[in-house]
C-alpha cells in the first residue's frame, strides 16, 4: 500500500526509498511497533499507514522524541482526513507512552478535519497478532 501511494504520488524510485526506510527502521532499535498504524476501511483492507519510530539528539531525549515518517494515504481514499487521523491517534499513542515530542520528517501540509474513524485505526502489531497478518504485504 505505501510503494503504491507514494509511486502514484511521487515515482517508483522514491516509492523504493520510503520502503526502504520501513524496512531499515523495522531492524533496528528506534523501531515501536506500537507506533506502526494502519487504518483499514469497513472490508479491512488497508487504506493508510504512518510510522512513528524513535529519535535522539546527540544521545539525548531517547525516550522523549519521536520521528513520524513516512505517512501514506491509499490514492483513492486521500483527501478524506485519513492521514490527520492517523497522526492524531499517533500523538495520543506517543502520549500514553511517555514521549513528549514527535518531529514530522516529509511533506506537513495536509490540513483537515477529525472525523470518527479511530475505531479502524490499530498498530501493526496488533493487525498481525488478531488477524495473523503479514507486515511486509503494506509496504
Amino acid at each position: 500500500m505505501v510503494r503504491r501511494s507514494f509511486t502514484d504520488y511521487s515515482n517508483a524510485e522514491e516509492a523504493q526509498v520510503v520502503v526502504s526506510l520501513i524496512e531499515e527502521i523495522r531492524s533496528m532499535e528506534p523501531y515501536i511497533p506500537e507506533l506502526e498504524l494502519i487504518m483499514t476501511d469497513e472490508n479491512d483492507e488497508v487504506i493508510g499507514y504512518a510510522m512513528f519510530s524513535g529519535f535522539h539528539l546527540g544521545g539525548r531525549y531517547k525516550d522523549e522524541l519521536l520521528l513520524l515518517s513516512p505517512v501514506a494515504v491509499k490514492t483513492e481514499w486521500q483527501r478524506q482526513h485519513i492521514s490527520k487521523q492517523l497522526i492524531e491517534y499517533g500523538f495520543e499513542k506517543a502520549k500514553e507512552l511517555g514521549y513528549k515530542e514527535v518531529i514530522v520528517e516529509g511533506n506537513c501540509q495536509r490540513p483537515g478535519i477529525l472525523s470518527s474513524r479511530s475505531e479502524r485505526i490499530m498498530s501493526v502489531r496488533d493487525k498481525v497478532k488478531c488477524q495473523g497478518g503479514d507486515k511486509e504485504k503494506l509496504t
